[in-house]
């Protein structure tokens, strides 16, 4: 047997301690990335947002709005970079009336994170849509809405006001919403068994008040979407259509809450509006409900304050709002939900506390950033605007109540 020198002993010792360290080193930078890479996007302050691509990428982009093609540029989120991203622009129909009174060159974005690279994510979310509040003044409604809905009990998704700089170029202040997919649909519902449809919007020429099953089967679905899946959604909106034991097939509970803060906001490009559109359909086997999407067309005008929230009966074409409305039982679980939201709102004046809050976060970059849509007396006229419109809409509401 061979007899180990002090020496050896010493080299050997000195060799398992820097194994030792550099084990230790490799395991402290995965946890830190892990770290970085689950960071939770924070609606309660900016998120920074640089999306790293060349004028001749952006260029491409905004001269095909009507293809929509996709880029690969890496990202940036709050320091974290992640790389090999699809971006391409959206809502090609809004650029036309930009020039009205707004800068043409400013698009809405969607960021698609694993578009190039499988499973890449950040804080759980694949795609973000990056909006630009191009008719808000105070680039806020969308967060005020969102908050709104979640108060209703509503389920919503990961968002957060956003300072986006693409290309070198401060694009100035957007709203980071998550699109709901599969990630989504794990997290809030605690399954993966569901689907989220995205109906097709309906051009001009088309009836935008029934329900039609052709725009949303054509139109997207995430989720493990399946032919059954299809069949199930189908039978349940023909058997809501037909007002024919809708327990069964529609959560009515929460289809009240989300029509709640649709008829109270006045959103212009919910379900509720006369577009009928901008909404998806969450199915769970046979029953569905609705979750909300695009929310910066809010309390806009006085015609917005004024609108009713009980008058129902011009939506027999939306079986869906019509069938509950026109129910005894669901009509009073319908006013009782308002009362309880608008009794939520006022409380300690929290609607108009949340408007300030949203508002310090953005205010440094509106005064700073000539790249904004508008200017900075604009912005700061129009939260003030913001806060008139809600107490006038809240006191409307209850003026409509008492008197039903």
């Amino acid at each position: 047997m061979s007899i180990i020198k002090k020496n050896e002993i010493k080299n050997i010792g000195i060799l398992v301690l820097i194994v030792g360290f550099v084990l230790l080193l490799e395991k402290i930078i995965v946890l830190d990335y892990e770290k970085s890479t689950q960071e939770i996007i924070d609606k309660k302050i900016l998120t920074r947002v640089e999306i790293i691509a060349t004028e001749e990428q952006m260029n491409y982009l905004k001269n095909n709005t009507d293809t929509e093609p996709y880029i690969k540029v890496d990202v940036i989120i709050n320091g974290t970079t992640i790389k090999n991203c699809g971006l391409r622009t959206k809502g090609s129909t809004i650029y036309s009336k930009l020039g009205e009174t707004t800068n043409p060159t400013r698009f809405g974005y969607m960021l698609e994170l694993d578009y190039y690279k499988k499973y890449q994510s950040y804080d759980g979310i694949k795609k973000i849509s990056l909006n630009t509040n191009a008719y808000d003044k105070t680039t806020i409604r969308e967060m005020i809405c969102y908050d709104i809905y979640e108060i209703a009990g509503v389920k919503t998704v990961k968002r957060s006001l956003c300072d986006l700089t693409i290309a070198g170029k401060d694009e100035g202040i957007y709203t980071f919403v998550e699109v709901p997919l599969e990630n989504f649909i794990n997290r809030t519902y605690g399954n993966n068994d569901g689907v989220i449809y995205k109906p097709k919007i309906p051009t001009e020429d088309e009836n935008k008040n029934e329900i039609d099953m052709e725009k949303v089967l054509n139109g997207k679905m995430f989720g493990r979407v399946n032919n059954n899946k299809v069949r199930m959604l189908s039978n349940s909106l023909k058997n809501i259509k037909e007002n024919n034991n809708i327990e069964k097939y529609m959560d009515i509970s929460s289809m009240i809450d989300y029509l709640v803060v649709c008829f109270f906001i006045d959103n212009h490009d919910s379900y509720v509006s006369e577009t009928s559109r901008n909404y998806y359909i969450y199915q769970q086997r046979d029953k569905i409900t609705f979750l909300p999407y695009d929310l910066d067309l809010i309390l806009m005008n006085d015609d917005d304050i004024k609108f009713p929230v009980l008058t129902y009966e011009k939506y027999q074409n939306k079986p869906i709002i019509f069938n509950i409305l026109n129910n005894d039982k669901y009509m009073l679980e319908y006013k009782n939900k308002i009362s309880e939201i608008i009794n939520y709102l006022e409380q300690n004046n929290y609607i108009y506390k949340r408007i300030d809050f949203y508002e310090k976060i953005v205010h440094n970059s509106m005064f700073n950033n000539s790249n904004n849509f508008y200017q900075y007396s604009f912005y700061k006229e129009d939260i003030i605007n913001l806060k008139k419109s809600m107490q006038l809409r809240i006191q409307k509401v209850r003026e409509e109540l008492d008197k039903s």
